[in-house]
């Protein structure tokens, strides 16, 4: 097996201010949802090497202030499944919601009640700060670590 160089970025230090994040613009079901992270948009290769360094213990890697592209997916399948009806009245439950994407579009779309958990702080108060800047206050924030 070839030694391929790593892609994992460098641990990012602790942020100053959740204002020097960047912001990603998705389009779905006739909104725009304005979602801040860290300025990394991970590819699907960043991704695999994230998850990586998550499984060797590697803890100091903020990956939930980064924007994954399965909480992008997941929003899209939240808001097909809010289209059809099928979200109406459900509890959602996002374990890992880093950048709260996913669960803010379940909460504006008609689930009944969200949490949200992050083992971060940092992510929390991201998820917090996208719930408000989309308008969406409906949603219930823990601290957890399912790792134990």
């Amino acid at each position: 097996m070839p030694n391929l160089p790593s892609i994992v970025p460098p641990p990012v230090p602790s942020l100053p201010s959740l204002d020097e994040h960047h912001e990603f613009h998705l389009h779905l079901v006739g909104r725009e949802w304005a979602i801040r992270h860290a300025g990394m948009v991970l590819s699907y290769a960043e991704e695999a090497a994230y998850l990586r360094a998550l499984h060797e213990k590697r803890n100091n890697i903020p990956y939930g202030i980064a924007l994954w592209p399965a909480a992008v997916a997941l929003a899209h399948e939240l808001a097909a499944l809010a289209t059809e009806g099928a979200l109406a009245g459900k509890r959602v439950l996002e374990l890992g919601a880093g950048t709260g994407l996913p669960g803010i579009v379940a909460a504006a779309l008609g689930a009944a009640a969200v949490v949200q958990t992050d083992s971060s702080e940092i992510a929390l108060d991201l998820c917090r700060r996208n719930g408000r800047e989309n308008g969406v206050m409906n949603i219930v924030y823990r601290r957890a670590d399912w790792d134990g």
